[in-house]
Parts: structure tokens; sequence; C-alpha cells
């Protein structure tokens, strides 16, 4: 059906744009989140090019998207927990994107230390 046809079409922008090291998802609706270990700047403009993708496809759909990144010094081995964190963090900021009227992006950055005590 179209709405399968819709999500499909999201997976790939979202495939298509988010890094290699990053975790995307749909969380509900409109609702997307994205956690990543690289640099906040290179996110930002890569979660606006994903919102303006979703917005532009053919299904006439919006995004809220909730963003966050943290630059570790050890990607290699990237503690689950780590990125449980990150997702919490890109959950609530995606929360903020909708209550802000959604169609945007919220980035939040974290820290070792923030995610530590997460």
């Amino acid at each position: 059906a179209v709405g399968d046809a819709a999500l499909v079409d999201v997976a790939e922008i979202l495939r298509r744009h988010a890094g290699s090291n990053a975790v995307a998802g749909r969380m509900g609706g409109e609702e997307f989140v994205i956690a990543d270990v690289d640099l906040p700047v290179l996110q930002r403009r890569t979660a606006e090019l994903i919102r303006e993708a979703i917005a532009e496809s053919p299904f006439g759909i919006t995004a809220s998207l909730g963003v966050c990144s943290a630059r570790v010094a050890w990607e290699d081995d990237i503690a689950p927990d780590f990125i449980d964190g990150l997702l919490e963090a890109a959950d609530a900021a995606m929360y903020m994107s909708k209550r802000s009227g959604g169609n945007r992006v919220v980035h939040r950055y974290l820290d070792e230390v923030d995610l530590a005590e997460a």
C-alpha cells in the first residue's frame, strides 16, 4: 500500500544520507531519530538534508527528526549502553522537534560524561 511505499522511501533516504556509524530509525508516525558518533556540524547538515529529502518525496510526508551525536575516541568498540544513551537523547530531541511544530531537526551533542550519567 501507499503507507508501506512511503516507509520504504524514507528508509532509503535514511540509508543513503546517514553516516556509516549512524543508527537511524522510525520511532512512530513521522518521528525519526539518528544517533551517531560523527562531528555535530556534519550531523546537523546531514539531518537537514534528510528532512528536506523526506519533504520532497512524492508521498507528501514530513519528518520530526531528533539527532544526537557524540565524538568518542574508541569508535571501533562502542558499547551497546553508549548507543542506547545516544538513542534516548535523540528521542528526547525528536520530541522537542514535535513540540516546536514538527517538520524540523533538533540536534543534541553529548560527551562521554553526559552518556555515562544517562
